[in-house]
């Protein structure tokens, strides 16, 4: 944006010096006056050159030195060396609210009765633009005017005024702005017309502006950018209409406004700080200190917000709170601006908080690999060492909900069970019972094995065959092993699990919760 900037004040600058030339206010739209006052000493150059025009006038740099305090302006214009004027304004009212700003002024105060951007030709009253040569001309001389200036926003304002001599034109159309179209005969000594422009800043950019006055309407952008201020326009647009074969075409018109110096005192700017923890975004009290000829300390209150006024520049900020890590930053006021600063301090490390981060860190890595209870577990040792661990406490509350949605499809899928398959029913109950241990589950289970138990009819009794005999295992047993089977699952130990469920299986080959995880540890193997 600044490369943009510097290149825009360069282009415009290099046109400027190259153009015949009239300068304007620092405040003008284009090339009428606006009741608009800015405090200064000011450096001005303006210039113009037909697009096709035959009568093209010879490259002269003209310049002018403006010089604005209080109410008062004062603009020296200066065409060649022997061809100069002064432009006087005088601000009676600033806006407020409906009440727009006002101006009175008068330009060419000067020693010759005509006056153009080409300067002057002794007994010559034709020496200006072709479609100016009117007849009669109305002198430059004395060009009073009064003019208003309404900002109906940020963005968007308007200029009207009512002035003589240079304002007054006679062309085709240009002539109906003037007062004296009511009258039969012209009088361009004491005719008044009016003149008016609008404009309209695009947020952070250039200015577009339009305006008319008894001898030309002109369109073109203006921008502003610090002590630089520059105008491109598109003037004399009345030209476009011109009869065939008329060798008058619009110009294009720049200009170059530099202020040298101000008599304002720069605008303060502000900064709204707002001190936070790292981790959990939370406010925290601390101190700022900054330099300004010499350090100063302010105290940020618990809320951890605090506005501070300064005065244009670049400040270093540091900023601290007990048991937290300092900061510093680098920060930029503007005339005008406020800033909003937001500053996140870590906490300074205990052989317990570190302890608590290497133990959150292994939890997350276990809940990648779906061994949930371990990572609850050791989240829950995280928290009891640094309860202020926020990854520790997020990463808890996702373990939680995995295991409720774990616990809870379990559950679904075992009531669905307990009117088709008892057994299966009671190996899904069993790993709900894993997941959340609770009495009431294992009362439920031992329902269902009842029920499981009176369904069982007694088969007849067969001559055992010669075969192997088959190991026993009492109930408590198998559970057991079923219980550390599915341990051994969880943690990754497929063969120690595997083992664990063939046990089961060798003493009770019905067994639905061996059979399933045993066909699930061997595909994992």
């Amino acid at each position: 944006m600044k490369k943009f900037q510097n290149i825009s004040i360069i282009l415009i600058f290099l046109i400027t010096i190259t153009l015949d030339s009239q300068t304007a206010k620092r405040e003008s739209y284009i090339d009428i006056p606006s009741a608009h006052l800015t405090k200064g000493l000011f450096i001005n150059l303006n210039g113009s050159f037909p697009t096709g025009s035959e009568n093209e006038v010879s490259t002269d740099v003209n310049s002018g030195l403006e010089f604005a305090l209080n109410r008062f302006n004062i603009l020296l214009n200066w065409y060649s060396t022997s061809n100069f004027s002064l432009d006087l304004s005088y601000l009676l009212l600033e806006q407020n609210g409906m009440i727009p700003s006002l101006s009175f002024g008068i330009d060419n105060i000067t020693y010759r009765q005509y006056i153009s951007p080409i300067g002057h030709a002794e007994g010559d009253t034709q020496n200006t633009y072709a479609d100016e040569g009117y007849d009669p001309r109305p002198p430059e001389v004395v060009s009073a005017y009064l003019v208003a200036t309404r900002k109906f926003s940020e963005n968007f304002e308007m200029t009207l005024g009512l002035g003589r001599g240079r304002f007054i034109g006679y062309g085709p159309r240009s002539h109906l702005l003037n007062l004296d179209v009511f009258f039969d005969e012209k009088n361009e000594m004491f005719a008044f017309g009016f003149f008016g422009g609008l404009k309209y800043t695009i947020p952070h950019g250039p200015s577009i502006v339009i305006e008319i006055d008894g001898r030309d309407a002109n369109l073109g952008i203006q921008y502003e950018y610090g002590l630089f201020k520059g105008t491109l326009g598109f003037i004399k647009l009345e030209q476009l209409a011109s009869e065939e074969g008329s060798n008058l075409t619009p110009r294009i018109n720049a200009s170059f406004s530099f202020k040298t110096y101000s008599f304002e005192a720069p605008k303060s700017g502000m900064v709204n700080i707002n001190l936070l923890d790292l981790n959990s975004d939370k406010p925290i009290a601390g101190k700022l200190i900054y330099e300004d000829g010499k350090p100063i300390t302010v105290y940020i209150s618990s809320t951890g917000k605090k506005t501070l006024t300064l005065d244009p520049g670049t400040y270093l900020f540091t900023l601290s709170s007990p048991d937290y890590k300092m900061k510093q930053a680098k920060i930029p006021i503007r005339p005008g601006q406020v800033l909003n600063f937001t500053v996140k301090l870590q906490k300074k490390l205990t052989p317990d908080m570190l302890s608590s981060l290497e133990l959150t860190q292994k939890a997350l890595e276990d809940y990648k690999n779906k061994k949930y209870k371990e990572a609850r577990s050791k989240l829950n040792a995280a928290l009891q060492l640094y309860p202020e661990n926020e990854k520790a406490r997020e990463g808890l509350q996702l373990v939680e909900k995995t295991i409720q949605e774990e616990v809870r499809s379990l559950k679904e899928q075992a009531r669905s069970q307990e009117a088709v398959n008892l057994r299966k029913a009671i190996a899904l109950w069993q790993e709900v019972l894993y997941w959340e241990p609770s009495s009431e589950v294992e009362a439920h289970i031992r329902e269902l094995r009842s029920r499981l138990a009176s369904l069982t009819k007694p088969k007849p009794k067969k001559k055992p065959a010669p075969a192997k005999k088959k190991p026993t295992l009492s109930a408590a047993q198998i559970e057991n092993f079923y219980k550390a089977g599915i341990k051994e699952y969880v943690q990754g130990n497929y063969r120690e699990a595997a083992n664990y469920f063939q046990k089961i299986l060798d003493a009770n080959p019905n067994h639905e919760g061996a059979k399933r995880y045993l066909k699930k540890a061997k595909e994992k193997l």
